[in-house]
């Protein structure tokens, strides 16, 4: 039999919230924002709509929209201001297309890069916001629902470790500003219904996501090596951080981060490695002066660039190019290939 739930009137009566519900406060285009009930934009560009609480409650009790239903939704650039609000029945789904940001609940602080997925529970106040007070891209959505916490199992996210990496993926973009159009229009039945299917194609999307591409780890370890293969290939020029962190589109503070993570050395030393390696191979196969080397990996005054080798070799550029040259005559002399008189010199590598 179809249900016989009148979604049209729910929406109209409530159209006048009871102070302290959902939908007090500054209205958005269909009603209030979930991330800033008392605020009345999260920044420029920021779309956001969420359903009457009315029709809410009326359509969690529908035997088909009960198992899945988007209360709200938001997609666009959001601002520096940290966001602080709670639900008691509704779990927030918020996904960072670009940028880095964070999210913060139960005591804990959780990182949210650029392709992550933060699940944030019902029942809990939080706090969230981008990195480095600048704006970053997310699209979020309100869900509730009896199905819900199956698909959040699936998924693979609790409490204690709320964030997934479905990684960067248009769909997923499309799935999230999909399900805004869906709540910017009328509350009606067939509405509803279309909003709650793409919801369910969205989760189904980032659970196979998840699956596929793993936790994350190995988007993130590219970015770091293409990084690095950027520093290879700019010994002689002085770089930043922030300029290598823009290079792979994340902020300056979450690459240091990523970075010592997967090689166990913040950048600029990694870069002041790779800078003496390449001195060092310089001194061992060329005749080339100090100067000249110092030259080469970026160093205009040579006395500079001598104190730095020796800080990381242990001696001066002169002492290790003699010391390779004896090592050299010595392996000759016992019979062994010239690439046996390395010096202990260690190659750099990504950890």
């Amino acid at each position: 039999m179809k249900s016989t739930v009148n979604f049209e009137s729910a929406a109209s009566a409530a159209s006048r919230p009871e102070p302290g519900r959902p939908g007090a406060g500054p209205a958005f285009r269909n009603g209030y924002s979930p991330l800033t009930p008392h605020h009345r934009s999260l920044g420029t560009g920021m779309r956001q709509a969420s359903l009457p609480p009315q029709v809410v409650a009326n359509a969690l009790r529908d035997p088909v929209l009960g198992d899945l239903l988007p209360v709200g939704a938001g997609f666009g650039q959001a601002t520096s201001t940290p966001n602080h609000t709670e639900f008691a029945d509704q779990v927030l789904l918020l996904y960072c297309i670009q940028g880095h940001g964070w999210c913060q609940f139960q005591a804990r602080k959780h990182e949210v890069g650029s392709g992550s997925l933060a699940v944030i529970p019902q029942g809990v106040s939080y706090t969230i916001g981008p990195d480095d007070t600048q704006s970053w891209t997310i699209g979020w959505v309100l869900a509730a629902g009896t199905r819900l916490q199956a698909f959040l199992t699936e998924l693979g996210v609790t409490p204690q470790n709320p964030v997934a990496c479905p990684g960067e993926h248009p769909r997923l973009t499309a799935l999230f500003e999909e399900v805004l159009e869906a709540l910017e229009g009328s509350s009606t039945r067939p509405r509803l219904w279309y909003a709650a299917q793409t919801l369910g194609h969205l989760l189904g999307t980032l659970i196979w996501r998840c699956s596929t591409h793993g936790p994350g780890e190995p988007d993130l370890r590219r970015r770091i090596e293409q990084s690095i293969d950027y520093m290879r290939q700019h010994l002689a020029k002085p770089l930043h951080v922030a300029s290598l962190a823009a290079l792979v589109n994340i902020s300056p503070s979450y690459y240091a981060i990523l970075f010592k993570r997967h090689t166990s050395t913040a950048p600029i030393d990694y870069f002041i490695r790779l800078r003496m390696e390449h001195a060092r191979h310089l001194l061992e196969e060329t005749s080339f002066h100090v100067k000249q080397i110092a030259v080469a990996v970026g160093y205009d005054d040579p006395f500079y660039f001598s104190r730095v080798f020796k800080s990381v070799t242990q001696l001066a550029p002169t002492d290790y190019r003699e010391q390779h040259r004896r090592a050299a005559a010595n392996a000759l002399l016992n019979g062994q290939p010239p690439g046996a008189a390395g010096i202990g010199a260690s190659a750099v590598r990504l950890g």
